[in-house]
C-alpha cells in the first residue's frame, strides 16, 4: 500500500529529475498537473513490470506558477492521499488547488471520492492538518473510529462547477518518431510469438488472434506518425 511517505519520496525524486518509472502529465491549470505514473523502475525489463502494467497510478501535482512541484496527490478508487513538501505546509496554495481544481476534476469522472485518515500512521500533527484541509475542500466526515477517520465528497456537491478539460501541450516530432519505433519493436515481438505458436503447436486458429493485433498495430503505427505536436 502506498503511504504518504512514498508519495513524498516520489515528489522529491521528480523535483531532482531522478524519478524512475514513466510519468505522463496533462496541465489542468497554471498550478496543477494531472498525471499517470507507471512505477516501472526506469526500465521496460519484464521482470520489473507489474502484472497490472496497463493500470498506471493517478496523481495530481501542484506547484507555484512555473516552479517545481510542491505537493502530490494520489487518487485510487476508494482513497486519496497527499504529501506537501515541508516548506509549503503553512500556505494555502495546496488547499486552493485541491478545492478549485483537483477535486472538481476527479469528480467529473466518478460520483464520490473517499479518503481515509489514519491518526497512528500520520502522526497527530499531520492528521489534524490533513483533516483541516479536507474539511475546507468539502469532504464530509462519514465515520470516525479511534484511529481511522473516513471522509467522502460527492460530485453532486460541486454542481455548477465549470468543466476542466485540461490543456493540450502536444507531442514533439522526435517523441512521435520514438513512439513509432517502439511500436515497430512491438510488431516484431508479436510476429515472433505468433510464428512460434504456429510452428511448434500447430495452433493456427489461436495464432490468428495475434495476426489481428499485429494488423491493428500496423495501422496505428502509420496513424501515429501523422500526428503533429502543437
Amino acid at each position: 500500500m502506498t503511504t504518504e511517505k512514498d508519495i513524498g519520496k516520489l515528489l522529491v525524486e521528480i523535483s531532482r529529475n531522478k524519478a524512475g518509472g514513466y510519468i505522463v502529465t496533462r496541465p489542468l491549470s497554471d498550478t496543477v498537473d494531472y498525471a499517470k505514473v507507471w512505477p516501472a523502475k526506469g526500465s521496460l525489463d519484464s521482470k520489473a513490470i507489474p502484472d497490472n502494467v496497463h493500470a498506471p497510478d493517478t496523481f495530481y501535482f501542484t506547484s507555484e506558477k512555473n516552479k517545481k512541484y510542491m505537493a502530490a496527490v494520489l487518487v485510487t478508487e476508494n482513497d486519496l492521499k497527499w504529501y506537501l513538501l515541508p516548506e509549503y505546509r503553512k500556505g494555502n496554495l495546496f488547499s486552493t488547488a485541491l478545492k478549485e481544481t483537483i477535486l472538481p476534476h476527479i469528480l467529473q469522472h466518478k460520483p464520490v471520492q473517499r479518503m481515509t485518515l489514519n491518526r497512528t500512521v500520520m502522526g497527530e500533527k499531520a492528521f489534524l492538518s490533513a483533516r483541516k484541509i479536507a474539511v475546507a475542500a468539502g469532504f464530509k466526515l462519514i465515520r470516525e473510529e479511534e484511529v481511522l477517520s473516513l471522509y467522502a465528497i460527492e460530485a453532486a456537491s460541486l454542481e455548477g462547477k465549470q468543466y476542466i478539460p485540461g490543456i493540450n501541450t502536444g507531442i514533439t516530432e522526435a517523441r512521435l518518431q520514438l513512439m513509432a519505433s517502439e511500436l515497430k519493436t512491438m510488431l516484431q515481438i508479436l510476429n515472433i510469438i505468433k510464428t512460434e505458436i504456429e510452428m511448434k503447436t500447430g495452433s493456427w486458429e489461436y495464432s490468428m488472434d495475434y495476426e489481428e493485433i499485429i494488423k491493428n498495430l500496423r495501422i496505428r503505427k502509420s496513424d501515429l506518425i501523422q500526428f503533429k505536436g502543437s
